[in-house]
């Protein structure tokens, strides 16, 4: 089963309500399951549940009235209702149908509330319900399994093509770096093809996790002697992320090969990001086993 029908405008449940004689609810819902390797899909979900009375009542319930304005004065238009507080979040109609005995199935409306929004009751009502999975169909996949056993993010932005798109970037001094013996995560991305030109590239996970002993020390001299950026025109390929524990580094493995990282900026003295020109061997430090 899988209604089509994703607008405001269901049909009412009150026009069938002599012919037609729901005895269950199935709805439609997107989720995520985590698979046994540790990966995560998204999925399709289908649910039912068959005490529907109170459901039927609450769905027959009439919408609200709108707001009364306020009068106003002379030719002015009414003033709205003061008491009413109308919150702007968007709001999508649930994938829900209704199941008579014979098989058949109508979308039923939703009662709104003064806002356009569900009414409380009917909200309540579907939330009560005893919901039953009846099937479920894997969509994609969200993180694999290597990304969740990392620590890493399935997919990240490019941060120094990010950075370096809005100039003039302000170019500081580098803030202090986390201590040599500092735990340090490292995650390496893969920009998709079907993003490299934009201002925000997305890179999809290809490996990561803690760095060896000893690492860091290595990379954090070789971030240290990191200089002025150069121009850069070429996005990367591939990104490397460092999580320390005194702030995210970003460096792009090809490309231009600049990095982003915590700055003491010139004049004022205040921190944020800075982008600089990677020293040679920072990528090879990056992607070496």
């Amino acid at each position: 089963m899988r209604p089509q029908d994703e607008g405001l405008d269901a049909v009412s449940l009150l026009h069938f309500a002599g012919t037609f004689h729901p005895v269950a609810a199935v709805r439609c819902r997107e989720d995520t399951q985590r698979r046994p390797d540790g990966g995560t899909d998204a999925i399709a979900v289908e649910d039912r549940a068959d005490d529907v009375a109170a459901l039927l009542a609450a769905l027959r319930l009439p919408d609200a009235p709108p707001p009364s304005p306020e009068p106003s004065a002379g030719d002015e238009p009414p003033d709205p209702d003061p008491d009413l507080i109308c919150t702007l979040e968007g709001y999508s109609p649930p994938r829900l149908v209704l199941l008579d005995g014979q098989g058949r199935w109508v979308r039923p409306g939703i009662p709104r509330d003064a806002c356009g929004k569900p009414l409380a009751e009917a909200a309540a009502a579907m939330d009560k319900l005893h919901w039953t999975r009846v099937t479920t169909r894997v969509l994609g996949e969200v993180e694999s399994a290597e990304a969740a056993a990392s620590g890493c993010d399935q997919v990240f932005t490019d941060m120094v093509w990010f950075t370096g798109v809005y100039p003039p970037t302000r170019q500081g001094d580098l803030a202090p770096l986390a201590d040599d013996a500092a735990s340090v995560r490292l995650c390496v991305y893969q920009v998709k093809a079907s993003g490299r030109d934009s201002e925000k590239p997305q890179g999809d996970f290809v490996a990561g996790g803690l760095l060896p002993t000893g690492r860091w020390a290595a990379v954090k001299r070789a971030v240290q002697t990191s200089g002025k950026a150069t121009t850069c025109t070429t996005p990367a390929n591939r990104f490397a992320r460092l999580e320390t524990p005194r702030g995210d580094i970003y460096v792009e493995l090809d490309g231009c090969r600049r990095l982003v990282a915590q700055g003491v900026l010139p004049g004022d003295g205040t921190s944020g990001d800075t982008i600089r020109q990677a020293s040679t061997d920072l990528p090879a430090l990056l992607t070496k086993p």
